[in-house]
Formats: C-alpha cells, structure tokens, sequence
C-alpha cells in the first residue's frame, strides 16, 4: 500500500493536532524523507505497551499510553540500523459522531531509546 493512504487511513486515530505532531515526527526523524525519496520500505516493532496515567482533562477521560518502537528501514541497495523508540500517546474521549471508535489520539511524544 502506498504511504499516502497508509497515512490517510490513520487520521481517523488522531484530533488534528495529534496528526500533527504525528507527521511532524515522521518528518524530523527523516523517515519520510528516507519512504518517499529513496524509495525504502519502513520496518515497524511494536512492543507491549503500558497505560502510565488516566484522568479527565477538562471533560473528557484520557490515558496516556507508553510503548517501545523499534524502526528500520531497507532499501534495495542500503538500511540502517534498529532505532529504537518509547512513543507516549495522550488518547482522549470524543464525540463518536466525530470519531467512529469515540478515542482519538491528541498528542504523540517520541523519545529516543537507543
């Protein structure tokens, strides 16, 4: 599948600046960079993850949620080494007139765990 509609199909996960800070993210981390022009494949890890808080903000129930990332990519002639992640999502109530599963991810912290 193309990494355009991959990336479209996620929006539905995120608030506006969720997505935001989610495509940010890729695109310091030169990922997309690395997907779009030197036509490299994204290898994804994904570990266990563990809910680290949950309250309510404003009206709304959250959670914060940490888990381990593990990137690589592969190219028909180069990769580079696992780069390895704790990504820590803020996932918040909403509207499931708005959001189909009523969750939408309203912030992306990455940190890097190598």
């Amino acid at each position: 599948m193309h990494y355009r509609d991959q990336m479209t199909q996620l929006g539905e996960r995120y608030s506006e600046v969720g997505f935001q800070d989610y495509y940010k993210a890729l695109v310091a981390s030169n990922l997309l960079k690395a997907v779009k022009d030197q036509r490299m494949n994204l290898w994804v890890d994904v570990g266990p993850g563990v809910i680290r808080g949950s309250g309510t903000i404003g009206d709304k129930f959250a959670w914060e949620y940490q888990y381990p990332v593990t990137l690589k990519l592969d190219g028909q002639q180069s990769g580079s080494p696992p780069q390895r992640f704790i990504f820590t999502l803020r996932i918040q109530q909403t509207d499931v007139r708005v959001k189909n599963a009523g969750l939408e991810v309203t912030q992306v912290i990455t940190t890097n765990a190598n």
